[in-house]
């Protein structure tokens, strides 16, 4: 039985099948008979390929007859089929050959490929067949869409209806150019890509590092809004305690719990270790120690990190003035609309270069212990200390599984700054503990006349027994401060989240919709869905960090009463829990919901529920937890699915994958009246420089502003 190729050869995928698959679609153009004539060419060298290199074991193929045949100009190697079988992927003379299911569908792809550049549309071509009046002047119109008059011949004519573009052009879309595709993405594309690197990094974990990239890329918003958090956090430290009065070791501990913000962290709960770091003297080179190690690894600006933000500022200025000096370029508003959908990526950069976040959980965990074995604690007799044990460092990590008791989402353990938006409750939580108990010994010294002009204290007025420094630490009258709360926190970096996500958004999404033809299409309706889903997955992982620390499962504050605050106008106020007084004769307090001091009977009804081989969660893990990790895989899930939305969409818009008819005449949001232009003609090139001039100000402008103001957050003046 003999085989051939044939370019309009009806497809099958099995012998026993009738139906047809596909079939090359006709070329409406004047370059048809070149593609016909190139498909062929492709086909014939690819089946003499074929022949000589799977059926030479069976029966060597000479490749000179085969030359010859081709020289001569038979389009036939053999007499042709009535259809070709894919099952059995070729027929010869010498009988037919089974190839492996992944050559077969290589052959497949490697075909449709094939037959879909021969089949692409060629608009330049198709405005020459309308112009010549092949098609008459029915359905011809002006730029706006409105249709010529008939006095004006169809030479005129600059767009075109939807059905007339089908009949003249087909339905298919302009074939992919490498040199075309090329030249955008390394002029729109590739710079942001390149500036994804100076995010950062440090997770202990590839994998981790590899989730981050794609939730960073998958919702700016998520990204933006921990930023912001952050920076607002800094400035909200340096400002609660620059409120308390001086008292030594101030400075170093605002500084302290800024650097350390970026990871989940408690604070020893017992009374007497936590009086000791802030009374006794011997622990002042403690807190030295502790925060010269942290902000030791702080890069900030480096030359690598500067230049890289030149040189992408520099392509994307030199860019956009070509775009918007070259009107006959379509691809301008392609390549403009992406280079501003990814300008959020540059202020974001500079934050976190300017706030340098360390990620490093390994590192940080080695520098708390380091620390933490230089930290004393006051003992039952004056000027006798106890060295800090092991498993009592006033600060240490909080480490997922290694005690019965868990925060009830695993977010908040994780050290990547795009997860800081968990530990924005339990950083107010543990800061507070500490500051109303620093409040009430500052304020006490301060009453007793022990601290002089510059802050400083004699050191004989800083000592004592484990019950007199805990005393210290507590009082009977309100505390009142002013400050912002959590919530107001909360509230501005979502609206600084969401106005940088939207604000280069709809940058991108003007460019797109004000090009003709002017409209809702399909680019400018990827952008919108690109930054509805970046924005529902932020929702759900600031709800999932709010019911976490509404769930049962969160530690609460230290045993106290309410704190009245003096309310200002216009600024929400916080409540700090105040803890009741500790007299010496008391017994020590304990603190049933920390993460240490847990009950007996809960961790052995626990370690016996994991003997048991029991995964469920325990009791006190209610309901608002399970519905915490549900909404925080959702968010997950969809940043995951919008960052690959987000390549896919900008590789088909460089690509030609929406230069078709449907997409170009925009009949998402103009349904019956939409229209294809073809030609942006010079005096319409004026309005849409300016549209094009707006969003390219917008963008620019929100992300710049917002570049500034994280700068400005990270001047925090710490107080002395």
């Amino acid at each position: 039985m003999n085989a051939c190729f044939y370019p309009h050869t009806w497809l099958r995928l099995s012998r026993n099948d009738d139906a047809p698959l596909f079939r090359r679609s006709n070329v409406h153009s004047s370059s048809a008979t070149l593609y016909r004539l190139g498909l062929r060419l492709l086909i014939d060298v690819l089946h003499e390929w074929m022949l000589c290199r799977y059926l030479s074991d069976i029966d060597p193929v000479p490749l000179q007859p085969l030359r010859d045949r081709l020289n001569k100009g038979r389009r036939q190697l053999c007499d042709p089929p009535s259809h070709l079988d894919l099952g059995a992927f070729l027929y010869t003379q010498h009988g037919f050959l089974y190839m492996s299911s992944s050559k077969r569908y290589l052959f497949v792809w490697v075909l449709l490929l094939i037959s879909s550049a021969a089949a692409g549309v060629n608009f330049n071509h198709c405005l020459d067949g309308i112009r010549s009046g092949n098609y008459g002047i029915d359905g011809l119109l002006d730029n706006d869409g409105h249709p010529i008059p008939n006095d004006k011949n169809a030479s005129d004519a600059i767009a075109v209806t939807l059905d007339l573009c089908y009949r003249a052009c087909g339905r298919g879309s302009e074939p992919f150019s490498f040199p075309a595709f090329a030249q955008e993405s390394s002029a729109w594309l590739v710079p942001w890509l390149a500036l994804l690197s100076q995010l950062p990094f440090g997770a202990n974990d590839l994998f981790e590092n590899a989730n981050y990239i794609i939730m960073a890329v998958g919702s700016p918003t998520l990204i933006i809004y921990s930023l912001a958090l952050s920076a607002i956090n800094t400035r909200w430290i340096g400002r609660l305690f620059d409120t308390a009065k001086r008292y030594p070791n101030r400075n170093y501990t605002a500084r302290a719990f800024n650097a350390l913000q970026h990871c989940c962290f408690y604070l020893d709960p017992s009374d007497d270790v936590l009086a000791s770091i802030i009374v006794l003297p011997q622990n002042d080179a403690w807190w030295e120690g502790l925060v010269k190690a942290l902000e030791a690894r702080r890069l900030g600006w480096t030359i690598s990190a500067f230049f890289n933000l030149i040189w992408v500022l520099i392509a994307f200025i030199l860019t956009i003035i070509d775009a918007l000096n070259s009107p006959s370029q379509d691809s301008n508003a392609s390549g403009q609309s992406i280079g501003l959908l990814w300008l959020w990526l540059y202020p974001v950069v500079v934050g976190w270069i300017v706030l340098s976040p360390e990620c490093d959980r390994r590192w940080l965990e080695s520098q708390l212990l380091r620390a933490g074995s230089k930290a004393v604690v006051a003992s039952d007799t004056p000027e006798q200390f106890d060295k800090c044990l092991p498993n009592r460092h006033p600060i240490t990590l909080c480490k997922p599984g290694t005690s019965c008791w868990k925060f009830p989402n695993d977010d908040i353990y994780r050290t990547l700054p795009i997860f800081d938006f968990a530990r924005v409750y339990w950083l107010n939580q543990v800061v507070l503990d500490y500051f109303q108990s620093y409040h009430s010994v500052a304020e006490k010294a301060h009453a007793r006349g022990l601290v002089g002009g510059n802050g400083a204290i004699d050191d004989k007025h800083r000592s004592g027994t484990k019950d007199v420094i805990v005393s210290r630490c507590y009082r009977e009258t309100p505390l009142e401060y002013q400050g912002d709360s959590v919530w107001c926190r909360v509230l501005k970096a979502s609206i600084a989240a969401l106005v940088v996500q939207w604000g280069t958004t709809a940058s991108g999404f003007v460019v797109i919709y004000f090009t003709p033809t002017k409209g809702l299409g399909c680019r400018s309706l990827c952008f919108l869905l690109y930054g509805l889903v970046s924005t529902v997955a932020w929702w759900c992982m600031v709800v999932s960090a709010w019911l976490a620390q509404r769930s049962s499962a969160w530690p609460g504050p230290r045993p106290a009463v309410d704190i009245a605050t003096k309310t200002l106008p216009g600024i929400p106020l916080p409540v700090i829990p105040m803890p009741a007084p500790h007299l010496p004769s008391d017994p020590p307090l304990t603190y049933p919901s920390s993460p240490t001091t847990l009950s007996s009977e809960s961790c052995l009804a626990s370690e016996t529920a994991r003997a048991n081989g029991s995964t469920a969660l325990p009791n006190h893990d209610g309901g608002l937890a399970v519905w915490s990790r549900c909404f925080s895989r959702a968010g997950k899930t969809l940043a995951f699915l919008n960052a690959l939305f987000l390549f896919g969409f900008c590789l088909a818009q460089l690509g030609n994958g929406f230069s078709n008819c449907w997409c170009n005449s925009s009949y998402i949001g103009l349904r019956s009246h939409a229209y294809m232009a073809f030609v942006i003609p010079d005096n319409d090139f004026a309005s849409l420089r300016t549209a094009w001039g707006g969003a390219i100000f917008l963008g620019i402008a929100i992300s710049s502003l917002f570049a500034v103001l994280i700068i400005f957050a990270k001047k925090t003046c710490y107080p002395d």
